[in-house]
C-alpha cells in the first residue's frame, strides 16, 4: 500500500512537471503555442481532485517547471540568482493563490454544477491574471 502512495505521488509530480515544461514550450524560444491546451487540461486534472495539500505540490512543481526556464534572462539583467528566483517565486504564489480559490468556491453548492465550474475557472484564472 505504502508503495502505491508513492508511486502515486511520484506519477503525479511528474506529470506536474510535464505540463510546466509544455507551458514553457508554448513560450517565445520554442513558441509551440498549441502546448498551452494540453498542458492546462494536465493541470486542471491534476488539481480538480486532489487534496489541497497535494494540489499546492502539483502547482509548486508545474510553477517551477515553467518560470523558471521561462524567465533565465532575469539572470543576465540583473547579474545574479536572486532577483531569478525571488521573480518565479512570486509567480508561482499566485499559483498558490489560483489552488486556494478553487478550494474556497467547491465549498459553494453552485460551483459544483457543470456551469459553476466553467464560471469559477473562468473568473479565476482572469484574476488570478489581473493580481499578477
Amino acid at each position: 500500500m505504502e508503495c502505491a502512495v508513492k508511486w502515486g505521488t511520484l506519477r503525479r509530480l511528474v506529470l506536474a512537471a510535464v505540463a510546466g515544461c509544455g507551458m514553457w514550450a508554448a513560450f517565445p524560444d520554442l513558441s509551440w503555442w498549441w502546448l498551452v491546451v494540453p498542458s492546462l487540461a494536465l493541470l486542471f486534472a491534476l488539481v480538480d481532485h486532489a487534496s489541497t495539500g497535494r494540489a499546492l505540490i502539483v502547482v509548486g512543481v508545474f510553477g517551477l517547471c515553467w518560470w523558471l526556464p521561462l524567465i533565465h534572462w532575469v539572470v543576465l539583467a540583473t547579474g545574479g540568482n536572486i532577483a531569478w528566483f525571488a521573480l518565479a517565486g512570486t509567480q508561482i504564489v499566485w499559483l498558490f493563490i489560483w489552488v486556494l480559490i478553487l478550494r474556497i468556491a467547491s465549498l459553494w453548492a453552485w460551483a459544483s454544477t457543470w456551469w459553476g465550474k466553467i464560471c469559477v475557472y473562468a473568473l479565476r484564472c482572469v484574476g488570478v491574471e489581473q493580481g499578477r
